[in-house]
């Protein structure tokens, strides 16, 4: 025990030392003598090892750096979830709030490309026929969405999610560049670039989404799985509806269409949609990324604290029951 290696230091001065021990080893002390030495290297090495950090799979130890050999009461454990210094970012909290922010952008860009059909047709002089075909070309990309969930094993959700979030700004930009005549593209090559540049769109959100729910299968609590999916993808439902109820309120009700809108043709104004959806793809999904999720190399150091409640989801859901009672009521 420790009291004991202490009254050993003590009474060491009775003993021989190591060189004495080999010039005499024939002293009835000797043995007793080079086990005490021993014992006491033994403990001076353990004491200086109190000084470091220790990690394992499952628990982080740290220990005061003023560390006193007689006064274990300086000792600090931050052991687990048993630790009362635990920091937010050791908790779920983080991960899942990243998840929840980022789901609701998939939807907005997936889903709401009637919004801005109209005003694309008439502003690129589109047949019904081009506009379908550019329409499906989002969907059609659905067959490679096994790509970013390999992505997101290889990777981790962080840096899928962050990709993700810049793929889509940056095809969403493109997308509407094109649209609006900024960007000349020759007539018989407009069809293929924008069912192009929706494939990227759609693969950017398949990055967020996968990575969504990555985050949400391994950060989540017993018992909470089924309810943080469930109300990650009541968010990506509504996402469309929310997006255009945002981009309503911006634009106003008519936007640059002098309160006369041709059901057909659409507001031009409508196109300005998609720098809207361009911003949110950085704004809520890359930044909050990089700012809320750790790397895939530092995230399998510690298990993340268990910390969600179910006040936590009862917040999600009030506010996605509010954003469901926003989006029907507009």
């Amino acid at each position: 025990t420790k009291e004991t290696r202490s009254k050993q230091k003590r009474g060491s001065h009775h003993h021989q030392t190591k060189g004495d021990l080999s010039m005499n080893g024939n002293d009835d002390d000797g043995p007793s003598s080079f086990f005490m030495e021993e014992d006491d290297d033994l403990y001076d090495q353990d004491a200086s090892d109190h000084h470091h950090s220790i990690e394992n799979n499952d628990k982080a130890y740290y220990l005061n750096d003023d560390y006193d050999d007689d006064d274990e009461s300086e000792v600090e454990y931050r052991v687990g979830e048993g630790d009362t210094n635990i920091t937010l970012s050791q908790t779920n909290i983080p991960s899942l709030t990243a998840a929840i922010l980022a789901a609701g952008t998939t939807g907005g860009t997936t889903y709401a490309f009637g919004l801005y059909a109209g005003a694309l047709k008439h502003s690129l002089h589109l047949s019904q026929s081009e506009l379908d075909t550019i329409s499906s070309a989002f969907f059609c990309a659905g067959l490679l969405s096994w790509a970013p969930g390999i992505v997101v094993d290889r990777y981790g959700p962080r840096v899928a999610m962050s990709t993700g979030g810049v793929l889509g700004a940056v095809s969403l930009i493109s997308y509407w560049l094109v649209s609006t005549g900024m960007v000349p593209v020759v007539r018989s090559l407009v069809v293929v670039t924008l069912s192009l540049l929706g494939v990227a769109t759609y693969v950017s959100s398949a990055l967020v989404t996968g990575s969504v729910f990555k985050l949400i299968v391994s950060h989540s609590g017993k018992g909470q799985k089924g309810t943080a999916v469930g109300a990650a993808k009541g968010y990506v439902g509504l996402g469309s509806g929310a997006y255009a109820c945002i981009f309503e309120a911006i634009r106003g009700p008519h936007g640059n269409a002098n309160g006369v809108v041709n059901s057909e043709d659409g507001d031009p104004s409508d196109l300005n949609f998609l720098p809207m959806a361009a911003f949110f793809a950085v704004a809520a999904v890359t930044i909050p990324a990089i700012c809320l999720l750790e790397s895939k190399k530092n995230s399998g150091d510690l298990k993340k604290v268990e910390a969600a409640t179910s006040l936590h989801f009862r917040i999600v859901y009030l506010g996605l029951l509010g954003l469901g009672a926003v989006v029907v009521g507009t």
